[in-house]
């Protein structure tokens, strides 16, 4: 599997700059309802992309816990050509994030999910804010998680990358890098360690 280096310096910078908007975010909103951010604030980025807010645990999850320093898995998801991308299977995608986001609340660890759109009205990507890495290993046990991976991603996507990493002192460092390729059957599946 072939892979471009540039394409994951926009990752990274995606990732970091969802992060910031998500800081930026809880330090001028200090009054949100804990109910409302629990399931999501949608709002826009100053480009006019849409980006959702998720804290499954509320503002106390994220309490005494600095977004410069912190563990991350970050989602870019790269879609199928429009035309084959069904009504059905894109209501199948947000009804599975919704089952998502409704789980998130049982895992103490996972303190943000945030998801915004690479481009204006393009593909999106996910930022999913840990306590520890530990946490992945229960997520990744989620039965509405591994029904994604095998009931949509494959129809939905026609590439992912999954990066594992920290942000430390405000800057990526990510550890691996998972790609999957879904032009293959079965999927071309690729793993990079960076550190």
């Amino acid at each position: 599997m072939s892979y471009d280096i540039n394409d994951f310096e926009n990752d990274f910078y995606f990732l970091l700059e969802i992060k910031s908007y998500l800081k930026q975010y809880l330090e001028a909103n200090t009054t949100s309802y804990e109910d409302t951010i629990r399931k999501g604030i949608y709002s826009k980025l100053t480009d006019g992309r849409s980006i959702r807010l998720v804290l499954p645990q509320g503002r106390e999850g994220l309490r005494n816990i600095s977004l410069d320093d912190i563990n991350f898995v970050g989602f870019v998801g790269f879609s199928k050509p429009a035309e084959q991308l069904t009504e059905t299977l894109k209501d199948e995608v947000w009804k599975i994030d919704g089952k998502l986001i409704e789980e998130f609340s049982n895992h103490g660890d996972i303190l943000a999910y945030v998801t915004a759109e690479r481009t204006v009205g393009g593909d999106s990507g996910n930022l999913v804010l840990l306590k520890s890495l530990e946490a992945i290993k229960e997520w990744t046990n989620c039965s509405i998680h591994h029904l994604a991976i095998r009931e949509i991603s494959p129809h939905y996507y026609s590439k992912v990358r999954i990066h594992r990493g920290r942000f430390v002192n405000g800057k990526t460092c990510t550890y691996q890098t998972l790609f999957i390729d879904y032009g293959f059957t079965p999927p071309n599946r690729f793993v990079k360690i960076w550190v």
